[in-house]
């Protein structure tokens, strides 16, 4: 663990920003949630330069890339200064799995959105797409079922922080294809 000064001077690096994804993990009351909702303003700017499904699912597929390639650095960089690894204020793993749960799952979360809250509004339907999304994602983050608890508590790392969202992000998928499914 760094002294004082350098704990200073590491709050403002691009690791220490990127983890807490703009500080949002700094939040004490469920920090995990506001690091997930602190993702809309990139989901949203990918959504409204992208023309098509495609061109959604290779943005989000891009960003969640470069991401999961900074974040790790970040997280292992995080870890050297404060000694934590899995500390509630990295974030940067909410946004990670939120971003792959859409890319994944856009074309089921859109029918799921319209039909319970109905909208003839594109902006108003992407941030309804985006709650559906988040509402899913988060219980199966905050849960762990299945073996997720077990990947994160035996890979202490970086990797096993930033696995648990994606697996989470993955069962969230396949329950959002589900319930479309079901209310088609």
């Amino acid at each position: 663990m760094k002294n004082q000064t350098t704990d200073r001077s590491y709050r403002y690096s691009w690791q220490y920003i990127i983890a807490t994804w703009f500080y949002s993990g700094l939040i004490p009351a469920a920090p995990g949630t506001f690091g997930t909702i602190a993702a809309f303003p990139l989901y949203y700017l990918l959504i409204m330069i992208s023309g098509s499904l495609a061109e959604i699912r290779i943005w989000l597929g891009t960003s969640i890339v470069l991401l999961t390639i900074f974040g790790y650095i970040a997280i292992r960089r995080y870890h050297e200064e404060t000694g934590l690894i899995d500390h509630k204020s990295i974030v940067i793993d909410e946004v990670i799995g939120i971003l792959l749960t859409i890319a994944i799952s856009y074309q089921w979360i859109l029918p799921i959105a319209i039909k319970f809250a109905p909208t003839d509004s594109p902006h108003k339907a992407l941030l309804e797409m985006f709650i559906v999304a988040t509402i899913v994602f988060r219980f199966f983050d905050i849960r762990k079922p299945f073996f997720i608890r077990t990947i994160e508590k035996s890979m202490p790392n970086a990797a096993g922080v930033i696995l648990d969202d994606v697996l989470a992000a993955i069962y969230s998928s396949g329950t959002l294809y589900i319930i479309s499914s079901v209310i088609k």
